[in-house]
């Protein structure tokens, strides 16, 4: 089995593909690493605020802020009218220039308004206009970390999809060219069952692996660069990051201070992991009893369209009321499903002990019964050629 394991592990991973795999994951990591610099040097006025001309009474009154800024010629021009404003531009507004705008001009003409106002009256509209509201939260359902984890546990939820029927794919490979029946003269199909199990766990995990390294590897290198600085700024600018860490050794130790979040990333991957080989065992039974490569397609097109429905319905139920009490929650415990919905709940809303039990044992149990049933299937229908109009070789 060892000496199986090894030549498939080398035929797969020691080939041009994979290393032209692994040369585009570098190039996509590095421009993940480096977009700030690239995006700022394409397009250098990205964070510039908007240059604005202004045509009003009282420039003084108008506030300009971090986002506008005055110039005598400008492609953006405020005019003030009798019956309101009017912004003249020479090019059509985003949807962010024009709350900026909008937001400026707002807070101006209450300025004038102001100004035309005596002080009592002031206070009294003041009071009408802006009624005092105070925000209470009892609870603090999600986490900002747990969130970004959330994200690297979707991450690799899509890329372990993308290899779960690998070894499906190779099993209808072998079938086709008669090699599994050379195979199984030197070893017992029951021994090529499980070094395919085998198989299929590695190869996820080098995936992943390979994965982190490349990561790894940029990462180290936007460390050295600049510690991370320009690109956490940039994301925080684009409002993908709320972090309050502002560079890569920061957030290397907030991670390493906080090992709750470790243990539960790890916890959230073990879910994710059963999960996908559960997908993985079930699509090599389906494909044992298929006789070409484009049987096997049509079995394994299904499956990706509903891991991806299933992705999508655990965003739509991510939510309090649904991962605590309603369809989220009791999906956690469901064998497969829970490989997506308990790693959202151990997350972000702090599942208890027993449940992450319950859901873990209920996963594993599902596995087990899977493998050991699908060894008497695989056995007894692997070399089934019946549906073939050619006659095969012997069994032996």
């Amino acid at each position: 089995m060892i000496h199986l394991i090894g030549f498939s592990l080398s035929r797969r991973f020691k080939n041009k593909m994979t290393f032209f795999l692994i040369i585009v994951l570098l190039i996509i990591c590095l421009f993940i690493g480096f977009c700030d610099i690239l995006i700022e040097g394409m397009k250098p006025d990205l964070f510039d605020p908007l240059k604005i001309a202004l045509n009003v009474r009282n420039t003084e009154l108008f506030e300009l802020g971090e986002d506008l800024v005055i110039e005598e010629k400008a492609q953006i021009q405020i005019s003030e009218k009798d019956d309101g404003y009017e912004i003249l531009t020479q090019h059509e507004l985003a949807l962010e220039e024009e709350l900026v705008l909008f937001t400026a001009i707002e807070t101006y003409h209450r300025n004038i308004k102001s100004h035309e106002l005596n002080e009592e009256v002031l206070i009294l509209v003041n009071e009408m206009s802006y009624p005092r509201i105070d925000v209470t939260v009892e609870s603090e359902s999600t986490n900002r970390d747990h969130d970004m984890l959330f994200v690297f546990i979707t991450g690799i939820y899509f890329m372990m999809i993308g290899f779960a029927a690998l070894i499906a794919q190779e099993i209808v490979a072998e079938k086709t060219t008669n090699i599994l029946e050379l195979i199984g003269i030197s070893i017992s199909l029951k021994t090529h069952y499980y070094s395919k199990i085998v198989i299929g766990w590695l190869s996820v995990l080098l995936q992943i692996v390979m994965g982190l390294c490349l990561a790894g590897i940029v990462v180290v290198v936007r460390f050295l660069y600049d510690d991370g600085k320009g690109l956490i700024a940039f994301f925080k600018k684009l409002n993908l990051m709320t972090i309050e860490q502002e560079s890569i050794s920061e957030m290397v130790k907030m991670i390493f201070d906080n090992q709750e979040m470790i243990q539960l990333l790890l916890l959230s991957l073990v879910f994710l992991f059963i999960g996908i080989l559960f997908i993985q065992m079930t699509l090599v039974l389906l494909t044992t009893s298929v006789q070409t490569i484009e049987e096997a397609g049509s079995i394994q097109s299904p499956f990706y369209i509903v891991l991806l429905v299933l992705y999508y319905v655990c965003m739509f139920l991510n939510n309090p009321e649904s991962m605590t009490n309603g369809l989220g929650y009791l999906f956690s415990f469901v064998p497969v499903l829970s490989m997506i919905f308990m790693p959202s709940r151990l997350l972000i809303y702090a599942p208890g002990t027993l449940e992450v039990i319950v859901s873990f044992v209920c996963s594993l149990m599902a596995l087990i019964v899977l493998i050991k049933w699908g060894e008497k299937r695989y056995v007894e229908t692997v070399l089934d050629f019946s549906k073939n109009s050619q006659s095969p070789l012997p069994r032996g």
